[in-house]
């Protein structure tokens, strides 16, 4: 994490800031398997795994008007980083220096980037990037490196301005000034703690219903049901019965607190699932992903047998992120037929649950679909109403 800049973890102020007792080993694991998977873990030293193939959409400008945001390739970003840099020498300043001391002089000593620091002529860049940020967290990498920060937010800029010239041009400028640059890179890489501590807080109310705790347990009743959630990772799977210590191994990522929680994130009044149902159809493995680890970020907010706020690090997420991935790559492979099944009945399910069903339909089903009209009828009636 750069000292210079902003923590991310400051988006987490209130859920996640005593650190549970851990035992001799810095790492906290609940079952060896995840330790195992979490060493063995590789990304190869790419932007990140695409886990779902993703839709490609221009970006409109605006909460309101970004709603397309287009996602490229490694190699497409070289291509554009080389149009970008052989451009410069050619593109306008006007953006550069009193742009920056406005806004160097707006942050002075604040840590945190907001965008009303940003002049008007920047806004609409900055919006999209950002945005495009929470669909990436979302929907393809919930914990990106924080190494790689700067490449990899620069690259979700790039995404950004595709195929949007005024934003593609006002990125050029962006691109010769580093001083703007980097204000730019931190206030749009502020949306991956921005969007895994919104899903942790809602994940911390909904547990208690979810697997009611605390509920009519005692304390030592409660450390002892979530230390058997965590060590056996029932607490996503389904038929879970805390009481009797059962589930069922055959329903993994099955439980209703996944849906309940995707639900909450995503399709609220300002749900990007609504407003970028693209991204979020059939329901990205990413989801799923950060959505279990953000349940269990929670559940172990109770393993002292009472509620407390528990110490979030980016590794500890990170770990989580990899074991879980893998987990769903495991059942990609082995049951693609089962995992289609699941993941487009969890879609369906929390799109009725927001009364959004028609966002299920795909444009195929559109154009066979007669909508309960019989055409044929009223064919006959404006002949009957001619005659």
């Amino acid at each position: 994490m750069d000292s210079d800049h902003g923590s991310d973890e400051d988006d987490f102020q209130g859920i996640v800031t005593q650190k549970a007792p851990t035992g001799d080993n810095d790492e906290y694991y609940e079952d060896e398997d995840e330790k195992a998977r979490a060493e063995n873990f590789d990304d190869g030293g790419k932007d990140g795994p695409i886990l779902d193939e993703q839709p490609n959409f221009r970006p409109i400008i605006g909460h309101e008007k970004a709603k397309s945001l287009v996602y490229s390739s490694s190699s497409s970003f070289s291509r554009k980083s080389s149009t970008l840099s052989s451009r410069m020498s050619s593109t306008s300043t006007s953006i550069s220096t009193p742009t920056a001391v406005s806004l160097l002089l707006k942050i002075g000593k604040r840590r945190r980037i907001t965008l009303d620091m940003f002049p008007s002529s920047l806004v609409d860049l900055a919006t999209a990037g950002h945005t495009t940020m929470r669909l990436y967290i979302a929907t393809q990498e919930g914990s990106p490196p924080p190494i790689s920060r700067f490449k990899f937010t620069w690259n979700r800029l790039i995404n950004a301005s595709q195929g949007c010239r005024e934003l593609q041009t006002k990125l050029l400028e962006v691109q010769s000034n580093e001083e703007i640059k980097t204000i730019l890179i931190d206030y749009v890489w502020s949306a991956v703690a921005q969007v895994q501590g919104e899903i942790v807080a809602k994940a911390c109310i909904i547990i208690n219903g979810a697997y009611q705790i605390p509920g009519d347990m005692a304390p030592v009743q409660i450390k002892q049901a979530v230390m058997w959630l965590l060590e056996t990772g029932a607490f996503a799977d389904g038929d879970l019965n805390i009481k009797a210590r059962t589930f069922n191994k055959q329903k993994p990522f099955c439980h209703q607190v996944l849906k309940d929680l995707i639900y909450n994130q995503g399709y609220g009044r300002k749900g990007e699932g609504v407003y970028y149902p693209e991204h979020f159809k059939g329901i990205p493995l990413a989801l799923l992903v950060i959505t279990t680890v953000a349940i269990k970020c929670s559940l172990r907010g109770y393993v002292n047998g009472n509620k407390a706020t528990q110490e979030f690090s980016e590794s500890v997420f990170k770990t989580r992120w990899e074991y879980y991935f893998k987990k769903l790559l495991v059942l990609q492979k082995k049951s693609p037929v089962w995992m289609k099944q699941m993941r487009d009945g969890l879609y369906q399910d929390i799109l009725n649950l927001a009364n959004l069903h028609y966002l299920g339909i795909d444009e195929d089903q559109m154009k066979d679909e007669d909508f309960g009209i019989d055409f044929e009828a009223l064919k006959v009636i404006i002949i009957a109403q001619a005659a």
